[in-house]
Order: structure tokens, then C-alpha cells, then sequence
């Protein structure tokens, strides 16, 4: 839960923790910033083939994202979307 009462649909874990003390490098990229116009915005999460477990190739992860306005307050929670990790 956050303040507010909204929930995000998921439970951290490390890649949660990664994405919130390393945004916006290399790893993961444009994973903190504005959305546009419509609405929109666009980011990726780059695993280098050395650290891309095998066996986690074809499987799905849960992801979902939320909207936080200046002042901090969080004013929207996505659904989860399935992501399939690809090599």
C-alpha cells in the first residue's frame, strides 16, 4: 500500500530496489522521468548476457509502474502487465 490508499499490484524484490537506486543508467533506462502530453511515456531494463540467468529466459515477470507528482504525492497505479524476458 501507498500513501493514499493506492496498492501496487506486485511484491518488491531486487529488481524493484535496482530500479529505485540506480534510475535512468545503462541498466535502467528512462525508468524515472516525465510522461508526455498524452500521457505516455517509454523505458526498458537491459541484463547484460552475464547476468541473464538461463533458465529465466521465456519466463514472464510482473510489472507495473506509478505516477508521482512533484510534490511526491502518488496519484496513479497501473495494472500489472506480464513481460516475457527475452534474449
Amino acid at each position: 500500500p501507498l500513501p493514499g490508499g493506492l496498492e501496487l499490484p506486485f511484491t518488491a524484490d531486487i529488481l524493484t530496489s535496482g530500479m529505485l537506486m540506480f534510475p535512468n543508467t545503462p541498466l535502467f533506462i528512462d525508468t524515472f522521468g516525465t510522461i508526455d502530453a498524452q500521457g505516455r511515456a517509454d523505458s526498458q531494463i537491459f541484463i547484460p548476457g552475464n547476468f541473464l540467468v538461463p533458465s529465466l529466459i521465456g519466463r514472464d515477470l510482473e510489472i507495473a509502474y506509478v505516477v508521482v507528482e512533484s510534490t511526491g504525492l502518488v496519484t496513479h497505479v497501473s495494472n500489472s502487465t506480464k513481460v516475457e524476458i527475452v534474449q
